[in-house]
């Protein structure tokens, strides 16, 4: 028996279930009698899974939790895509939090050097390859531009993301762009717009 094995399918048949349903189930345990190992690498992917689906649900206080387990085991894929959900999740998870505090604290600084972080690396990623990285980058600038009070550029940005996205199939990055820009326009009170 492989209990690795077993956990990983699992932990990726739950994550369908949350994209679903909004809605995060306990992955539990493989078969009695599989043999398992503490995977770090496993326990990265499940608190990275959880965390887009806790974003996206709009719990973005426990994705926040989720991703700083997940930093504790980033170390254990260190060239894995799953560090792209890594970088792009806790990104956007910052910008909410920050977007929804009233004033700056310590505690938000910190959250503004890791969300400048974030956006770096994805930009390098995306200087290295365009089509998969550039429309996550985009999205993660457009947020930036949107905190520091640039809604032009960061409507841009939300279009530019939006378009990469669609010529290259990511239709989850191009609704979360759609989401950002039509909250923008709101708070704006481009009502026809949004």
């Amino acid at each position: 028996r492989f209990g690795d094995v077993e956990a990983i399918l699992l932990l990726q048949q739950r994550y369908v279930d949350g994209l679903r349903t909004l809605a995060w189930q306990p992955v539990g345990t493989p078969a009695e009698g599989a043999a398992t190992e503490g995977l770090s690498t496993l326990e990265f992917w499940q608190a990275v899974y959880r965390a887009n689906v806790l974003l996206l649900a709009g719990r973005t206080d426990a994705a926040a939790q989720c991703l700083d387990r997940a930093a504790t085991f980033a170390w254990s894929a260190p060239a894995h895509i799953h560090q792209l959900d890594f970088h792009l999740t806790r990104a956007l998870s910052l910008a909410a939090q920050l977007g929804a505090s009233p004033a700056p604290t310590a505690v938000s600084e910190a959250a503004w050097q890791t969300l400048r972080a974030d956006a770096r690396r994805l930009r390098q990623w995306a200087q290295a390859n365009p089509q998969t990285f550039t429309d996550k980058a985009l999205l993660v600038e457009a947020e930036l531009a949107r905190l520091e009070g640039d809604a032009l550029t960061a409507m841009a940005r939300y279009e530019q993301a939006i378009a990469h996205a669609t010529a290259h199939g990511f239709v989850h990055v191009m609704a979360m762009a759609h989401e950002r820009a039509a909250r923008l326009c709101a708070e704006k009170a481009l009502g026809s717009a949004a």
